[in-house]
């Protein structure tokens, strides 16, 4: 199975890329062969030199800027193009070998990446109401954009796992430097980032900055997000000292100046989890640095320089603070939330800014209630929302929530046994810590702690630089003794990821199906309908496809439902009709000919909208008979409500039932 899983996972994320690539074509017609060349030219160069990933990983932080400049625009799902890159430059290690992944984690990551993957192909499918052609003919907005947007996120969660993987099979295998092939790439397009950032800051917040962020003068680097360039930045201020140690010549000076500019970086983009990120990671970097050589300073010593280092870096922020610059600083944006001292104020804070946060928090937890086991679905909490609160698109506020949100306790079980087991083995205590293990530790800790209170890591960008710092820490302080995971491991993530899907498609073909949802939120829902004509007897009628639903408002007791079709070859060729009312069969017949058939059907009080389906054996064009109307033309259908008790009150017909 393991060998599979690999080929599974790899293949997959191939496909996904270019299927997302595929779907955002419409906005930009030259994506799918701008991703393919990159996705190539990667995988090519890969294949003769592993050492052309550095290439990919120099444009990380900065493609979002270089697309904006060629196209004048630039969305986050353009990162598919970036994403490519990285999955081709990783393929042809991918196929020829099985995970190198170390066994203590191995089991819990590909259950992790298989239950992205299926999960990610469950609710695509759902979307779609289990009918390709509601994106294959009719191109509805809604399921386009639903699978664009599970295949952005499933791909930096699957994509982050497959890097985490590649470092293993090339770095750990002494194939590569990490410094030179990974690490300085990376940091060369930090600094990049940082530095545009910095420019926004001082000079003008809108240069490479047409964004809402752009508008409440926060800055966003090269990545058009000021919490996402917030968050890396963060990251990065351990990112720098440990690359710098790298460094023969200039250690001191460049170690001072990336720690600077990531701070500086920090600040500009007023983004309070990085600001999080980067107080944590300086947290954990000054003591090590200055514990590098214990025997030139004191203890009495230390401690003057870390006060020194405390006051000053007070002073810093809050001048910046306060200070008329061109951007907002993260202290200005968290002031305002401070709570006074009363212990009720404290409370309420806490509970805002670490439980409901504004009510996502809450909508959260009420999803997990209702779907405890396999969660809402793969990239769903924004879809799913507007049914347990008023509020606009945006995530769980909370990493470790909205996975369970949408995972379910079953779909989570993965990356939980792999965070505890991990988190174990970051945490154990190691009698003569190194100062760059305990700043790699600091970054690792910082990502933690600011998942519990955003969501950087749903961006793929960001994920990529989480597994480069855990893989760097692994390396750093020793990989875990290899043993072998046993048929009884691996048949329990077949056990797990099986269960998983079936549950998931279970509850997408019942409680998560779009019309009940629309249905129980009495908003409208429709496909397969073509446009409304005239009945000829003061009414409307509409045709439909060979599949169509509805979700209706009933005006009456009772819908009088007709439904006919107009096919000259009727009587040679019956056609079947089926049509559910709420997911009941209200009609199964057979026609023969072309006259209506009618039913009357009550109209139940609850819920407040009908849900209709309709199906037809099969469908005619005009077209095909020399006619101009191109239309594919299934049933004729038309309703109308009656109030029961009144004259106009048809009978209910049962002819021809079966």
């Amino acid at each position: 199975m393991e060998r599979t899983a690999k080929v599974v996972v790899v293949l997959w994320a191939c496909l996904a890329v270019a299927v997302e690539s595929w779907l955002l074509r419409g906005g930009w017609p030259g994506i799918v062969p701008v991703t393919l060349a990159a996705f190539g030219a990667a995988a090519l160069a890969s294949a003769f030199d592993r050492r052309a990933v550095a290439v990919v990983l120099a444009f990380t932080y900065v493609f979002p800027a270089l697309i904006f400049l060629v196209r004048g625009q630039y969305h986050p799902s353009y990162a598919v193009v970036w994403t490519g890159a990285l999955v081709g430059a990783m393929v042809p290690d991918g196929l020829r070998r099985s995970w190198q992944l170390p066994v203590r984690w191995r089991p819990a990551l590909v259950c992790s990446a298989l239950i992205v993957v299926g999960g990610a192909m469950v609710v695509i499918w759902r979307e779609m109401d289990f009918y390709p052609g509601l994106i294959v003919r009719e191109h509805a907005a809604g399921p386009l954009f639903m699978a664009e947007w599970v295949l952005h996120v499933a791909l930096a969660a699957v994509t982050g796992i497959l890097w985490f993987d590649w470092l293993f099979g090339a770095v750990g295998a002494g194939v590569l430097t990490m410094h030179v092939t990974v690490l300085t790439p990376l940091a060369a397009s930090a600094s990049v980032m940082a530095l545009v950032a910095v420019y926004q800051l001082l000079v003008d917040v809108r240069l490479l900055n047409n964004t809402v962020y752009g508008e409440i003068a926060r800055a966003s680097g090269t990545v058009f997000d000021a919490n996402v360039c917030g968050a890396i930045a963060g990251l990065w201020v351990g990112g720098a000292l440990l690359w710098a140690d790298g460094c023969k010549r200039w250690k001191k000076y460049l170690m001072a100046g990336g720690v600077a500019l990531a701070w500086v970086a920090v600040w500009a983009t007023g983004s309070r989890t990085g600001f999080g990120a980067a107080v944590i990671t300086s947290g954990f970097a000054a003591p090590a640095l200055l514990d590098r050589h214990p025997e030139r300073h004191s203890d009495a010593r230390r401690k003057t320089l870390l006060g020194v280092l405390a006051v000053a870096a007070l002073a810093l922020g809050l001048v910046l603070t306060f200070a008329n610059l061109a951007a907002v600083g993260p202290l200005r944006r968290f002031w305002t939330t401070l709570p006074t001292l009363s212990g009720a104020s404290i409370r309420d804070f806490l509970v805002e800014n670490l439980w409901t946060r504004n009510g996502y928090g809450t909508a959260a937890v009420e999803m997990i209630r209702r779907f405890p086991w396999f969660g809402v679905g793969v990239g769903s909490f924004q879809t799913m929302l507007p049914e347990f609160a008023r509020l606009p698109p945006d995530n769980a506020q909370n990493w470790y929530r909205h996975q369970l949100a949408e995972l379910g306790l079953v779909g989570s079980l993965g990356w939980v046994a792999w965070s505890l087991s991990f988190g174990r083995f970051v945490l154990t205590r190691r009698p003569g810590m190194s100062w760059t293990t305990r700043i790699a530790l600091g970054t690792l800790v910082a990502f933690a702690a600011i998942s519990f209170v955003g969501m950087p890591g749903q961006e793929v960008i960001v994920s990529i630089t989480f597994w480069t710092f855990a893989f760097l820490f692994v390396s750093i302080v020793g990989r875990p003794p290899d043993g072998r995971a046993g048929a009884r491991q691996w048949g329990l993530v077949a056990a797990v990821v099986v269960v998983f899907v079936a549950g998931s498609l279970r509850a997408a073909q019942t409680t998560l199906r779009p019309p009940l949802r629309a249905q129980r939120l009495g908003t409208p829902y429709q496909y397969g309908f073509h446009p409304v004509e005239p009945d000829g007897a003061g009414g409307v009628q509409r045709w439909t496809r060979q599949r169509a639903v509805a979700v209706i408002e009933p005006t009456g007791d009772l819908m009088e439902l007709t439904v006919s079709v107009n096919h000259l070859d009727i009587k040679q060729r019956p056609v079947d009709v089926r049509v559910w009312v709420n997911q009941e069969l209200a009609v199964d017949t057979r026609l023969v000919s072309i006259e209506p058939r009618r039913r009357l059907i009550a109209v139940p009080r609850e819920p407040p909208r009908l849900f209709l389906e309709t199906w037809v054996s099969r469908v005619v064009k005009p077209t095909d008979f020399a006619g101009s109307d191109a239309r594919e033309l299934g049933l004729l259908v038309s309703w109308k409500f009656v109030e029961a008790r009144t004259p106009a009150a048809p009978t209910v017909l049962r002819e021809g039932a079966r």
